[in-house]
């Protein structure tokens, strides 16, 4: 096993995909540029109205996570369904460019630097929209960054 040395987590702004805002983040090696997103992004236009239609609906924001790492970039896509259920679709390509191919099948689930911001993200989740009052926007701005 290898030791663990932090990456450079860097959020990436916002966009909305089926009607969904879409969180993004970059993770990159340290030292390393971060992945571009164009081809992650086309292909989450492209794949989560389905993927979300067919888990029945999404009850608020998701996340997209493009990280770049020693084998390969993974492509995380990240939703919330039926009110406290985060849905996952994961993707592997070979530069940030594509082609993605799905990895569903395998059991992998999230590496220790994705599990990273999908904690802040569960975190986020609580604070913000499971209240009595859910605040979207600030959920929008509370984001995960620098080394971790």
């Amino acid at each position: 096993m290898a030791l663990y040395r932090p990456r450079q987590m860097a959020p990436s702004g916002t966009c909305r995909i089926a009607g969904q805002p879409l969180k993004l983040y970059r993770i990159a090696l340290e030292g390393a540029p971060l992945p571009d997103l164009a081809a992650a992004r086309a292909l989450a236009e492209a794949r989560l109205p389905r993927e979300i239609e067919e888990e029945g609906g999404a009850e608020g924001p998701g996340l997209l996570l493009l990280h770049a790492g020693e084998g390969g970039v993974w492509l995380l896509l990240m939703w919330w369904a039926h009110g406290d259920i985060l849905c996952r679709r994961l993707l592997r390509a070979e530069t940030p460019a594509g082609p993605f191919v799905p990895h569903d099948s395998r059991a992998l689930m999230a590496c220790v630097w994705e599990l990273a911001v999908i904690d802040h993200e569960r975190r986020a989740w609580i604070r913000h929209m499971m209240t009595a009052r859910p605040d979207p926007d600030g959920w929008a701005a509370d984001f995960l960054e620098g080394l971790h």
